[in-house]
């Protein structure tokens, strides 16, 4: 198992598709290992890892029997990872394609918009909203994506939900909460993950 985790490691740090691909099929390596603590698949690490690689990886991972929506400790699947990167093409490869859970939430409550918000990635935000995020999960603080994008420092974010409203109000779908978060002060959203950075330990 050892020996595992450090070619799948290896291949991954070195962001050679060919060499886990290799490994998935004459290594009889299986694409859900788990390689740490943190519980986390092959999968979950290279969709965290936002360069020109990623996407040929994680389809090596799916081709190979990954479960797109496996979660690790804290409740996270890949698209949770793909949320704090620019990689806007993944995940809608992970939506549309693969049928990852758009709505799936962490331990605390989080779904992959959520996420977004929090790391400020305006344009993952945008296409998750246009694939039909659900804007009203709420995590265990008891605020919904709405109310987070409200008090986000990010300009661009705080557009697209307005934008987002405006357009589901004037299809008579969307109906905001009396007083919602408005007598709440301003958060700063965090910017980064920290259990993130313990998976490739």
């Amino acid at each position: 198992m050892q020996k595992h985790r450090e070619l799948l490691l290896t291949a991954i740090h070195q962001r050679k598709a060919e060499d886990l691909e290799a490994l998935f099929s004459s290594e009889d390596v299986n694409p859900n290992f788990i390689i740490n603590h943190m519980q986390n698949t092959p999968l979950h690490i290279v969709a965290a890892m936002d360069v020109p690689e990623t996407m040929d990886m994680v389809k090596v991972c799916i081709k190979a029997g990954a479960d797109v929506d496996c979660r690790d400790v804290h409740g996270r699947s890949a698209i949770h990872f793909v949320a704090g990167t620019d990689n806007v093409a993944l995940i809608r490869y992970l939506i549309k394609d693969v049928n990852a859970d758009i709505n799936c939430v962490t331990e605390g409550g989080e779904t992959p918009l959520i996420k977004a918000i929090g790391f400020g990635k305006a344009n993952i935000v945008s296409e998750l909203l246009e694939l039909g995020a659900d804007v009203t999960i709420k995590t265990f603080n008891n605020e919904s994506a709405i109310d987070l994008a409200a008090k986000s420092l990010n300009k661009r974010i705080v557009q697209i939900f307005e934008e987002y409203k405006a357009m589901i109000s004037a299809e008579g779908e969307f109906e905001s909460g009396p007083g919602a978060s408005q007598e709440e002060k301003p958060q700063i959203l965090t910017q980064s993950d920290p259990e993130a950075d313990e998976m490739m330990d």
